[in-house]
């Protein structure tokens, strides 16, 4: 583990003999974006931290100073970072990426005084672009269902792999934290953690096949990627090193599975609600079951959805792909293992 000292000195104005119109925008923004990726991390917003800590290095990499005051992020000097990155070959996402983790900053330290507004980025690119993503077909995913596997390791990221696609597209960040307690009722409920959004799937097919083939009794998570009891930071650091490994891994399997798509932990995602569109699933359906931030309409519509109708989606997509399989009890409650 990397641990990052970083002193920030505070000085005065009584000491400095300067005023206040003086010393407004002086503050190195270097030094206090560097207090945000602490603050950020502190507070348990970890890929915040690492987001802000990767667009900073980025930042100085450019600007060749040790230090850079907040009246010195200007217009032109965002535009040329904007058109230096672009030279080196970075896509537009990470661009933009970028340039909206010094925004977050930059306007932080101007709400707290530290600098007069001038909006420096209103030229650069901080939008989306939109990438073109291809789902799997139903056929990938039955010939990686139906692969014979001697490798654990290989083994348990198909099993996740299937997971995440018969949990409407779960994304690993969650599959990761996800507690035995949180899986009662026949349902696996809980909040995805990019959004907060709580989603609550009724457990279909092989979900419960694969929760029964990892949770263990002694250990609160039900896949083996963060180890029971670890603190938050650890617990982290186990998951950015289990979601590498697991799209490392998807890359074999993918060769195994004859597939010639690339395999990635968002796959499933896409895949699943491609074939509910096809399948002629709603759209505020699939907005639920992926616990997507859409326009404030389709939200309205999200909210008076009952659970009882993305069950419904979610089984014939399963039935369609795996047939119909009578699946018995998980467990009575999450402590009874």
């Amino acid at each position: 583990m990397i641990e990052i000292h970083i002193h920030v000195h505070f000085h005065s104005g009584a000491s400095s003999g300067k005023s206040a119109s003086v010393r407004k925008g002086s503050t190195s923004f270097f030094h206090y974006m560097s207090s945000e990726v602490c603050r950020m991390a502190s507070s348990g917003r970890y890929s915040t931290s690492r987001n802000y800590a990767t667009a900073l290095r980025s930042f100085r990499t450019f600007c060749s100073v040790r230090n850079l005051s907040f009246r010195s992020v200007t217009p032109s000097l965002l535009s040329d970072y904007e058109n230096w990155l672009k030279r080196r070959g970075i896509c537009l996402n990470t661009i933009s990426c970028y340039l909206r983790s010094l925004r977050a900053v930059y306007n932080r330290g101007v709400s707290q005084g530290l600098a007069e507004q001038t909006h420096p980025f209103r030229k650069v690119y901080t939008g989306v672009e939109r990438t073109v993503k291809r789902g799997l077909g139903q056929d990938v995913i039955q010939r990686l269902q139906a692969l014979t596997l001697s490798c654990s390791s290989l083994s348990l990221v198909r099993d996740m792999f299937i997971f995440s696609f018969l949990a409407c597209g779960m994304p690993f960040v969650d599959m990761a934290y996800l507690t035995k307690s949180q899986i009662h009722d026949g349902y696996l409920v809980y909040r995805r953690h990019k959004t907060g959004r709580r989603i609550r799937i009724k457990l279909q097919g092989a979900m419960s096949e694969i929760i029964r083939r990892y949770a263990v009794p002694g250990r609160d998570y039900v896949f083996p990627v963060i180890k029971s009891g670890a603190g938050s930071v650890q617990a982290y650091s186990q998951y950015r090193s289990g979601v590498s490994y697991y799209n490392r891994q998807l890359k074999k399997l993918a060769l195994l599975a004859g597939c010639s798509q690339n395999l990635t932990s968002y796959v499933t995602r896409h895949s699943w609600a491609s074939m509910a569109y096809a399948d002629k699933v709603g759209l505020p359906v699939i907005s639920k079951a992926l616990g997507h931030t859409l326009p404030q309409t389709t939200l309205i519509y999200v909210r008076d959805i009952n659970d009882t109708a993305l069950d419904s989606a979610n089984k014939r997509i399963i039935n369609k792909i795996f047939g119909k399989k009578k699946v018995p009890p998980l467990f009575k409650n999450s402590d009874s293992q």
